[in-house]
């Protein structure tokens, strides 16, 4: 029967990366069937892997999980009012949407009594169809993949009124909603002290509509 060396804790992770290094940087599995055989030590597994893990040559080596990153461009719209973004902000227990035409970076915004598929739609409305041409080609908003938006993907009124909701889930749909959501927040709700008071629908006509950069 072989006998095994015993170690105590202070030198294990010293040991075990020189035995790493001399033994040509083997795998976390092959490395501890080695140690187990000839040595013993409390705790040696946690002390092997913080050696494997910590190793830059096996790290440099380690394959890494492909991740597929989905992009794609649009071209620029044709006119005024055709593109959109659309979100909710919620603070104080209250909701307000705030809808951005994407060429110009013109916003404006409204105050929601719910998150319902008929309130969003009927603020959408409200403040779409002013920022757009009458006989212009059909407005895309995008939003996020909310359940109110999701349920206005086919509604009747918004196509009769040539609205079409898009689900964004690019990188440059979140980047637009979020900074028509700060620059509100820097305007509007700057000066207020935490916690933030209920605005009024006559604080937020003041920067509405506001133009974000």
């Amino acid at each position: 029967m072989n006998s095994l060396l015993s170690h105590a804790r202070h030198v294990l992770d010293g040991l075990l990366t020189a035995l790493h290094i001399q033994l040509n940087h083997p795998s976390n599995h092959q490395f501890k069937l080695v140690v187990k055989r000839y040595l013993y030590a409390l705790d040696v597994d946690k002390a092997i892997d913080r050696v494997t893990n910590s190793c830059h040559s096996c790290a440099s080596l380690r394959q890494t999980p492909s991740v597929r990153v989905e992009q794609s461009t649009s071209p620029p719209p044709n006119s005024i009012g055709q593109s959109f973004a659309a979100d909710v902000l919620k603070r104080a227990r209250q909701l307000i949407l705030v809808l951005r035409e994407t060429a110009t970076s013109y916003a404006s915004t409204l105050l929601l009594e719910k998150e319902h598929q008929l309130t969003l739609r009927d603020a959408l409305l409200q403040l779409c169809i002013p920022m757009r041409p009458m006989d212009g080609p059909p407005a895309v908003i995008r939003t996020d993949p909310a359940l109110g938006f999701k349920a206005l993907t086919e509604d009747t009124l918004l196509n009769q009124h040539r609205i079409i909701i898009e689900l964004g889930r690019s990188i440059c749909f979140y980047v637009t909603a979020f900074r028509s959501v700060r620059q509100l927040l820097h305007l509007v709700l700057g000066p207020y002290l935490t916690p933030p008071p209920p605005l009024s629908s006559i604080v937020l006509s003041k920067p509405t509509p506001i133009l974000v950069k």
